[in-house]
């Protein structure tokens, strides 16, 4: 009757040592999953900085519409001027020489403003810049004429100039024409602040062009 006793006590002591092991390992596997959560908030927190530390500095909304009004006021002053004032329903050939200048002062006002200055007669007077959104680069002449084109074809759309502008209040606080071509609205002194902290990156980038200074070919 001894030994039954001492394997009854023998099983009891190991099914003991199996649940200490059991929890132990449970313990250790706990501790493991805690600290890959812990590594995992790490990374996003250093994710998040790194996005916060190079996304770019996008201009007020106020801004950009004061400055978008601003063009209109001369765009509408330079271009619509001859559509305005002189007799063009009398005079067709006169009509279409006028329709030639209003489409001619647009494409020059914006698309060639912005590759050459940076910026339009709006933008400018408001200390705004339009640059490429990865590197703060000089806007292509590409980017520049299909920036207005998407601008104008939104403009002309049934509520198409309300979905661009709204599109502002989005995560990326940029117009929906911006997103399409990849530019951003800034403010000139987050220019100003790159060009105080150079990189390898940014030094094959332009930061000072504008009025005087053309940007480099």
């Amino acid at each position: 009757m001894d030994r039954p006793e001492r394997t009854w006590q023998d099983e009891r002591r190991a099914r003991r040592d199996r649940r200490r092991a059991e929890r132990a390992e449970q313990k250790q596997e706990d501790e493991e999953l805690r600290r890959w959560w812990r590594e995992e908030a790490e990374l996003d927190r250093r994710e998040q900085e790194h996005v916060a530390a190079t996304a770019p500095v996008v201009a007020g909304l106020f801004a950009r519409w004061l400055a978008f009004v601003l063009d209109v006021c001369l765009y509408v002053f330079i271009g619509g001027a001859p559509l305005a004032l002189l007799p063009l329903g009398k005079n067709p050939p006169l009509g279409i020489l006028a329709l030639m200048w209003a489409s001619g002062v647009a494409l020059l006002y914006v698309p060639a403003t912005v590759r050459w200055w940076g910026t339009t007669p709006g933008k400018l007077v408001l200390r705004l810049r339009v640059v490429r959104t990865d590197d703060y680069s000089v806007v292509s002449p590409g980017h520049a004429l299909g920036r207005f084109l998407v601008h104008a074809l939104l403009i002309f759309l049934p509520l198409g100039f309300f979905v661009d502008h709204l599109w502002a209040f989005g995560a990326q606080s940029r117009a929906l024409h911006d997103v399409w071509l990849g530019t951003s609205v800034v403010p000139l002194s987050a220019l100003d602040d790159r060009a105080t902290q150079p990189s390898d990156d940014q030094n094959n980038s332009t930061t000072t062009w504008g009025p005087g200074h053309p940007p480099p070919q």
